[in-house]
Protein backbone atom coordinates (compact mmCIF):
# COMPACT_ATOMS: atom_id res chain seq x y z
CA UNK A 1 0.00 0.00 0.00
CA UNK A 2 2.85 2.46 1.20
CA UNK A 3 4.64 1.99 -2.04
CA UNK A 4 1.85 2.64 -4.59
CA UNK A 5 0.73 5.84 -2.64
CA UNK A 6 4.07 7.29 -2.30
CA UNK A 7 5.05 6.30 -6.05
CA UNK A 8 1.72 7.91 -6.89
CA UNK A 9 2.72 11.40 -4.87
CA UNK A 10 5.30 11.13 -6.87
CA UNK A 11 3.86 11.44 -10.30
CA UNK A 12 1.19 13.69 -9.22
CA UNK A 13 4.17 16.24 -8.02
CA UNK A 14 5.79 16.23 -10.85
CA UNK A 15 2.71 16.62 -13.08
CA UNK A 16 1.56 19.90 -10.98
CA UNK A 17 5.24 20.62 -10.95
CA UNK A 18 5.58 20.98 -15.05
CA UNK A 19 2.13 22.69 -14.99
CA UNK A 20 3.41 25.30 -12.69
CA UNK A 21 6.69 25.67 -14.33
CA UNK A 22 5.18 26.30 -18.00
CA UNK A 23 3.48 28.89 -16.19
CA UNK A 24 -0.28 27.79 -16.77
CA UNK A 25 -3.02 28.72 -14.24
CA UNK A 26 -5.02 25.48 -13.11
CA UNK A 27 -8.47 25.13 -14.69
CA UNK A 28 -11.42 23.19 -13.24
CA UNK A 29 -10.92 20.23 -15.28
CA UNK A 30 -7.70 20.23 -14.11
CA UNK A 31 -8.30 18.94 -10.74
CA UNK A 32 -9.02 15.75 -12.35
CA UNK A 33 -5.54 14.86 -12.81
CA UNK A 34 -4.81 14.00 -9.28
CA UNK A 35 -7.82 11.01 -9.19
CA UNK A 36 -7.06 9.90 -12.44
CA UNK A 37 -3.29 9.51 -11.66
CA UNK A 38 -4.15 8.00 -8.32
CA UNK A 39 -6.30 5.61 -10.51
CA UNK A 40 -4.04 4.77 -13.64
CA UNK A 41 -0.15 5.03 -11.22
CA UNK A 42 -1.82 2.56 -8.19
CA UNK A 43 -2.50 -0.08 -11.01
CA UNK A 44 1.03 0.43 -12.46
CA UNK A 45 2.24 -0.39 -9.22
CA UNK A 46 0.34 -2.91 -8.25
CA UNK A 47 0.63 -4.73 -11.01
CA UNK A 48 4.60 -4.69 -10.55
CA UNK A 49 4.18 -5.94 -7.21
CA UNK A 50 1.80 -8.64 -7.61
CA UNK A 51 4.43 -9.75 -10.13
CA UNK A 52 6.80 -9.64 -7.67
CA UNK A 53 4.50 -11.62 -4.65
CA UNK A 54 3.50 -14.09 -7.34
CA UNK A 55 7.42 -15.06 -8.27
CA UNK A 56 8.66 -14.66 -4.69
CA UNK A 57 8.07 -17.98 -3.46
CA UNK A 58 11.79 -18.37 -4.55
CA UNK A 59 12.82 -15.02 -2.50
CA UNK A 60 15.76 -15.67 -0.66
CA UNK A 61 18.15 -12.30 0.60
CA UNK A 62 21.11 -13.60 -1.69
CA UNK A 63 18.98 -13.42 -5.17
CA UNK A 64 16.39 -11.03 -4.33
CA UNK A 65 18.26 -8.58 -6.71
CA UNK A 66 17.48 -11.23 -9.56
CA UNK A 67 14.65 -11.75 -8.56
CA UNK A 68 13.35 -8.00 -8.73
CA UNK A 69 15.10 -8.07 -11.76
CA UNK A 70 13.76 -11.19 -13.53
CA UNK A 71 9.95 -9.34 -12.05
CA UNK A 72 10.60 -6.59 -14.02
CA UNK A 73 11.33 -8.41 -17.11
CA UNK A 74 8.13 -10.07 -16.84
CA UNK A 75 5.99 -7.40 -16.07
CA UNK A 76 7.67 -4.22 -17.96
CA UNK A 77 6.29 -4.59 -21.22
CA UNK A 78 2.91 -4.62 -19.79
CA UNK A 79 3.09 -1.76 -18.27
CA UNK A 80 4.66 0.21 -20.58
CA UNK A 81 2.08 -0.95 -23.33
CA UNK A 82 -0.40 -0.14 -21.15
CA UNK A 83 1.01 3.45 -20.11
CA UNK A 84 1.91 4.25 -23.58
CA UNK A 85 -2.07 3.41 -25.18
CA UNK A 86 -3.07 5.85 -22.19
CA UNK A 87 -1.43 8.80 -22.80
CA UNK A 88 -1.66 8.44 -26.33
CA UNK A 89 -5.34 8.51 -25.88
CA UNK A 90 -4.93 11.37 -23.55
CA UNK A 91 -2.58 13.57 -25.63
CA UNK A 92 -5.30 12.88 -28.69
CA UNK A 93 -7.10 15.70 -26.69
CA UNK A 94 -4.62 18.32 -28.24
CA UNK A 95 -7.22 18.34 -31.18
CA UNK A 96 -10.06 19.03 -29.17
CA UNK A 97 -11.30 22.55 -29.37
CA UNK A 98 -11.46 23.78 -25.98
CA UNK A 99 -8.36 24.76 -24.69
CA UNK A 100 -9.02 23.61 -21.27
CA UNK A 101 -9.30 20.20 -22.58
CA UNK A 102 -6.43 20.20 -24.64
CA UNK A 103 -4.47 21.56 -21.55
CA UNK A 104 -6.26 18.36 -19.68
CA UNK A 105 -4.98 15.67 -22.15
CA UNK A 106 -1.30 16.96 -22.20
CA UNK A 107 -1.29 16.63 -18.66
CA UNK A 108 -2.96 14.20 -17.64
CA UNK A 109 -0.66 12.04 -20.49
CA UNK A 110 2.27 13.09 -19.35
CA UNK A 111 1.43 12.41 -15.75
CA UNK A 112 0.82 8.79 -17.21
CA UNK A 113 4.18 9.05 -18.36
CA UNK A 114 5.39 9.77 -15.05
CA UNK A 115 3.08 6.59 -13.37
CA UNK A 116 4.72 4.38 -15.32
CA UNK A 117 8.76 5.82 -15.06
CA UNK A 118 7.85 5.45 -11.37
CA UNK A 119 6.23 2.23 -11.03
CA UNK A 120 9.53 0.88 -13.00
CA UNK A 121 11.88 2.32 -11.09
CA UNK A 122 10.95 3.54 -8.17
CA UNK A 123 9.16 0.49 -6.83
CA UNK A 124 12.20 -1.75 -7.77
CA UNK A 125 14.15 0.47 -5.92
CA UNK A 126 11.92 0.38 -2.57
CA UNK A 127 11.92 -3.43 -2.89
CA UNK A 128 15.20 -3.85 -3.16
CA UNK A 129 15.74 -2.10 0.24
CA UNK A 130 12.96 -3.98 2.11
CA UNK A 131 13.07 -7.26 4.06
CA UNK A 132 12.10 -9.94 2.11
CA UNK A 133 8.30 -10.87 3.35
CA UNK A 134 8.05 -13.89 5.25
CA UNK A 135 7.43 -17.56 3.57
CA UNK A 136 3.95 -17.86 5.21
CA UNK A 137 3.15 -14.30 4.54
CA UNK A 138 4.27 -15.39 0.39
CA UNK A 139 1.77 -17.91 1.08
CA UNK A 140 -1.17 -16.54 2.11
CA UNK A 141 -0.83 -13.86 -0.58
CA UNK A 142 -0.70 -16.16 -3.24
CA UNK A 143 -3.02 -18.95 -1.87
CA UNK A 144 -6.16 -16.13 -0.91
CA UNK A 145 -9.57 -16.09 -1.36
CA UNK A 146 -8.67 -13.58 -4.27
CA UNK A 147 -6.91 -16.37 -6.48
CA UNK A 148 -9.44 -19.07 -6.07
CA UNK A 149 -12.30 -16.87 -7.51
CA UNK A 150 -10.14 -15.71 -10.39
CA UNK A 151 -9.09 -19.23 -10.68
CA UNK A 152 -12.99 -20.34 -10.93
CA UNK A 153 -13.62 -17.34 -13.58
CA UNK A 154 -10.79 -18.26 -15.65
CA UNK A 155 -12.23 -21.82 -15.92
CA UNK A 156 -15.51 -20.54 -16.39
CA UNK A 157 -14.47 -18.10 -18.88
CA UNK A 158 -12.54 -20.85 -20.94
CA UNK A 159 -15.19 -24.17 -20.75
CA UNK A 160 -17.86 -21.44 -22.68
CA UNK A 161 -15.49 -20.04 -24.57
CA UNK A 162 -17.61 -19.32 -28.27
CA UNK A 163 -21.03 -18.76 -26.27
CA UNK A 164 -19.28 -15.73 -24.60
CA UNK A 165 -18.02 -15.06 -27.79
CA UNK A 166 -21.13 -15.02 -29.47
CA UNK A 167 -22.67 -13.28 -26.76
CA UNK A 168 -20.33 -10.14 -27.26
CA UNK A 169 -20.98 -9.77 -30.71
CA UNK A 170 -24.58 -10.00 -30.36
CA UNK A 171 -23.79 -7.05 -27.66
CA UNK A 172 -21.91 -5.12 -30.54
CA UNK A 173 -24.14 -6.25 -33.03
CA UNK A 174 -27.05 -4.43 -30.93
CA UNK A 175 -24.64 -1.50 -30.14
CA UNK A 176 -24.22 0.15 -33.51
Amino acid sequence: VVFPITGNIISVLWTYSIIGYVGMRLAFIHLLLLPLLIALGSSYAIHLLNQYYREGETYTPENKRRQIGSTIKHILMTITLAGLTTAIGLFSNVFNKLVHLRTFGIFAGLGVLFSVIVAVTYIPAMLAMMKIPSRKWRRKFNDGIFDRIVERFNRFTISRARPIFVAGLIVVGISV
